[in-house]
């Protein structure tokens, strides 16, 4: 607190790398996941190039509420620090507010189609999960309908991206 942007990315930087130096002998990766003031692609590519080594969890969707990069703009510039993507799908929870939160996977307004669309693009072959934040998001559904409703969803939805992974054994899949 109280410090410029550049002071407070420089700190970051420094304690990732502390991090990343200190966990290599154990073959542990260090990985950042993108969210709030470190969700804008120019914001992580600037972080992350003076952390040589830091993956990144990738959350298309935080960067979308954020800073409004769509996946394909956002998934392009962090590509090469990209080694686990969060799915999920949001909703403005009314015209007048510019808050949002999660919904049934495809019932919102995050762009999935143009998300797969972008990991086809970038040949990604990492992870991916689903994400359901019920504790941050009280109201939303429970996961026993969530989860089981994802998976529906990415089997028809995703059957093509689906198909590429597993013939070329990726790993991906449902996860919580």
């Amino acid at each position: 607190p109280g410090q410029d942007r550049e002071t407070t990315r420089n700190w970051i930087a420094e304690s990732l790398n502390t991090l990343r130096d200190k966990v290599a002998p154990t073959g542990v990766a260090v990985w950042l996941e993108t969210h709030g003031d470190f969700s804008s692609s120019s914001e992580l590519v600037n972080l992350l190039t003076q952390s040589a080594g830091i993956g990144l969890v990738w959350d298309p969707a935080a960067a979308f509420i954020e800073t409004g990069e769509r996946p394909v703009e956002s998934g392009t510039a962090l590509q090469s620090f990209i080694r686990h993507i969060h799915i999920k799908d949001i909703a403005q929870r009314t015209e007048k507010t510019t808050e949002w939160s999660p919904v049934l996977t495809g019932q919102g307004q995050f762009p999935l189609a143009e998300l797969e669309s972008a990991l086809q693009r970038m040949k990604y072959e990492g992870f991916l999960s689903f994400e359901w934040e019920k504790k941050w998001y009280p109201t939303i559904e429970d996961p026993k309908i969530a989860i089981p409703h994802f998976a529906n969803w990415f089997r028809s939805e995703w059957q093509e991206i689906k198909t590429k992974k597993t013939l070329s054994g990726s790993r991906t899949g449902v996860s919580s």
